[in-house]
């Protein structure tokens, strides 16, 4: 039985056709793999080899045309590897030299018996395994070059010594270290004397010690010094394997003295760069101390969760202030932190931060020992290189004190609305019964001194209300629209009287406001604006009886922190700028209230307020902490 699996296909060329015919007889009886094709002469031989591939080629010698030596030749230049067998009659040792020379596999003389055929089907399997053994060596080397010129490293066989000498590298071994892999082979260069960084040395013979006792493989990350002198980090993955005893190469000396290795032990493994990646891992490492320290810097409590709502990460403060452990943390989801009544809530607001980017609510916020504290929770949404969302971060703020005071504030204002509609109520009651007694002095006489009276109870009720506006002005805003300032200033434009007066609209900004309380903002200015533009001192005599055209121009803040409304007429001396923003402004001709008016909107709104001198010289009110919409 041949130890052959796959059959042998086999060109005989001989010019005796029935002795071709034998041949094929005796082969096919003798061998259950070989499959002879007959040839008559060499030209039909090489016919049939340009068609369809052969495994071995039986010729004899002697032929009309060129002989077996001649189409061994032909063969030769064409397969130079491909079993040729010389099957003769006529032989010599002229012959059969001239045959080896030619580069014959075999030589064999035909004779009577099946011993000799059987013979020739021994020789045939014989040259074919050993054929094509070579071929599927040739293969395998072939695919083990371009695997190892492929990785990006080297791979190698030492011996397990001091030193770590090695006896075979192949690679980017001078990419890797700068040293050519011959001079490592040699001894010239020694991997654990010139290369393996002296840091390193003890960590890496006793990791590799501990492994081949284990009888496991090993893996390494240390540095190594190149032939420039450069620090590199390289990763090594090996194992021990046993052979013959060998002799090594003494590294370090270069002098080619061998050390003997009695442990039977060599490693065998491949080692690649990894700078690059320890860089970015440093890096990495860097930027998340980086992130941690200014996530660790906030009061508030600092998340982040991803689209599934599973807990990522978390600054210290979450575990301060909750009472859970990290690892109770990273079992919660959005939900689980909140109030039942606010589950709903808080789901809404996760959908709005992936719909629009960025989302705002409040909540109670459920302690790990059950205590509830009012939470206003600001989330915006992280997405991906394609803007595609993957999770969310935000803040969590503890509002509990803002909640007081906002309380503290509601009450006040309570207070102060409810003693102004007292004041109020008890101002005209005694306004009233004066204006109808002058409409009773009226109808009974004539004086020029009633006027002065009637314009006197008229600014009372002037005080009267804006006294009320004053009081009621002062609640904070606590749930802001999204505005167009042009358009407001226009509306708060066309509620004023405004005689020879023009407006000027400087700016396309849409703010976060309360609408109308901006609205009656813009009217006190437009109306300070127009009534005390030409006003030199604050008295009516000193007004112009024709005055100028006056121009009111609302614009952006050049820093973008706000809006101002400047007028060009004549402007308010720096001495008095003060003292104009208070109540006790008051003027003969108006209540003295709109500037204190204005400023108390503004506080609401936490806005500041400041005066100065416009770019024509007139009067430039300035509102800053205005925020975008």
């Amino acid at each position: 039985m041949s130890r052959l699996s796959e059959p042998v296909r086999v060109l005989h060329v001989d010019d005796d056709a029935a002795f071709l015919e034998l041949t094929a007889e005796f082969l096919e009886r003798e061998s259950d793999v070989i499959v002879p094709t007959p040839a008559p002469d060499v030209d039909e031989g090489l016919d049939a080899l340009a068609r369809d591939p052969f495994d071995c080629v039986v010729s004899d010698y002697d032929m009309p045309g060129p002989d077996g030596i001649e189409f061994l030749e032909r063969v030769r230049e064409r397969y130079p590897d491909l079993p040729f067998v010389l099957f003769t009659g006529k032989g010599s040792e002229e012959i059969a030299s001239e045959a080896i020379s030619a580069g014959v596999t075999d030589y064999l003389q035909k004779g009577g018996g099946r011993e000799r055929f059987s013979l020739l089907a021994n020789r045939v399997e014989k040259a074919v395994e050993r054929y094509r053994s070579e071929r599927a060596l040739e293969e395998h080397n072939r695919r083990l070059e371009t695997l190892i010129s492929n990785l990006p490293g080297i791979v190698y066989r030492c011996a397990n010594a001091p030193g770590w000498p090695m006896s075979y590298v192949a690679g980017e071994c001078e990419e890797l270290v700068g040293y050519p892999a011959d001079a490592i082979e040699r001894g010239e260069v020694s991997w654990g004397e010139d290369i393996l960084h002296p840091g390193d040395r003890e960590e890496v013979w006793e990791t590799v010690q501990t492994a081949i006792e284990d009888d496991e493989p090993f893996e390494l990350t240390y540095r190594v010094v190149d032939a420039d002198g450069d620090v590199r980090w390289i990763w090594e993955r090996g194992r021990a394997v046993t052979g013959s005893d060998e002799h090594w190469p003494t590294a370090g000396d270069g002098s080619g003295a061998t050390a003997a290795r009695g442990d039977n032990t060599s490693l065998e493994g491949f080692i690649t760069d990894i700078t690059d990646r320890r860089e970015r891992e440093r890096e990495l490492h860097e930027q998340r101390q980086f992130t941690e320290t200014v996530m660790n810097a906030f009061d508030d409590i600092v998340y982040v969760f991803d689209a599934e709502g599973n807990y990522i990460r978390w600054n210290d403060r979450a575990t301060e202030v909750s009472g859970y452990t990290e690892a109770e943390l990273a079992e919660l989801g959005p939900a689980d932190f909140v109030a039942d009544a606010h589950v709903d809530r808080i789901a809404d607001s996760i959908e709005e931060t992936f719909e629009t980017g960025r989302s705002a609510v409040e909540g109670d916020l459920v302690m790990a020992d059950g205590t509830r504290v009012p939470y206003e929770f600001r989330g915006r949404a992280l997405t991906d290189d394609e803007g595609e969302p993957w999770g969310f971060c935000g803040i969590a703020r503890d509002i509990s004190e803002r909640r007081r005071r906002e309380r503290e504030l509601e009450a006040r204002n309570e207070r102060l609305d409810e003693f102004a509609s007292i004041v109020s109520h008890d101002l005209r009651n005694p306004l009233n019964v004066a204006r109808g007694h002058l409409e009773q002095v009226r109808e009974e006489c004539d004086s020029e001194h009633l006027d002065p009276v009637a314009d006197a109870h008229g600014r009372m009720e002037a005080l009267i209300e804006e006294l009320l506006t004053l009081g009621r002005e002062g609640e904070a805003v606590t749930d802001p629209d999204t505005v167009e300032l042009a358009v407001v200033v226009e509306q708060g434009w066309r509620h004023v009287d405004t005689p020879n007066a023009s407006l000027v609209v400087e700016t396309e900004r849409t703010i976060r406001a309360d609408r109308a309380r901006l609205q009656r903002l813009v009217e006190n200015l437009v109306r300070n604006a127009v009534e005390h533009g030409h006003d030199l001192d604050g008295r009516d005599d000193n007004v112009p009886e024709d005055p100028p055209h006056l121009t009111v121009t609302v614009g952006d803040l050049p820093d973008g922190s706000g809006f101002y409304v400047a007028d060009d007429g004549v402007g308010i001396p720096p001495e008095k700028r003060e003292r104009v923003l208070g109540p006790e402004s008051t003027t003969d001709d108006g209540t003295g209230f709109g500037l204190a008016i204005v400023q108390r909107l503004a506080t609401a709104h936490d806005w500041t307020l400041a005066l100065t001198e416009s770019a024509a010289g007139g009067t430039r009110i300035e509102i800053r902490g205005v925020e975008d919409a």
